[in-house]
């Protein structure tokens, strides 16, 4: 299944670097539940979408999978680069039926990061809350 469908995000127009009809890699909306398959779906799009994707009001002319952090059931880390847009750096975690999303732009001209230290504490926090069910 598309991640699109997965994530309820509308498909992505096709670019001319792009994958035609490629699931967009971007906001993950509402999930509910996620499925154990939501980021291998994500991790799936990121690489269909590599040439970049038409996001509607945003066009990306790169996605690029990053080295995501050991937290989590599943984990994916992606870049979307493109003229007059920010550079955005996403990191999803899966833990059970929780999603948690991280998104960090910038307009420095510098890659922006999601920065380990907040991923891993914001992780144990859901891991503390969930123990004390």
């Amino acid at each position: 299944m598309a991640a699109a469908a997965v994530l309820g995000l509308p498909r992505a127009r096709p670019t001319a670097g792009g994958t035609a009809g490629a699931p967009r890699p971007r906001g993950v909306g509402t999930l509910s539940p996620p499925r154990p398959s939501s980021v291998a779906d994500v991790r799936k799009a990121v690489a269909a979408c590599a040439g970049g994707y038409d996001g509607g009001a945003l066009h990306f002319t790169k996605v690029t999978a990053l080295k995501p952090f050991a937290v989590g059931e599943e984990t994916v880390a992606y870049r979307l680069e493109g003229r007059g847009t920010q550079s955005t750096a996403c990191t999803l975690v899966r833990e059970g039926s929780v999603l948690i999303v991280f998104v960090s732009a910038t307009t420095t001209g510098a890659a922006p990061e999601v920065p380990q230290p907040l991923v891993v504490q914001q992780f144990m926090k859901l891991r503390a809350a969930n123990s004390r069910r």
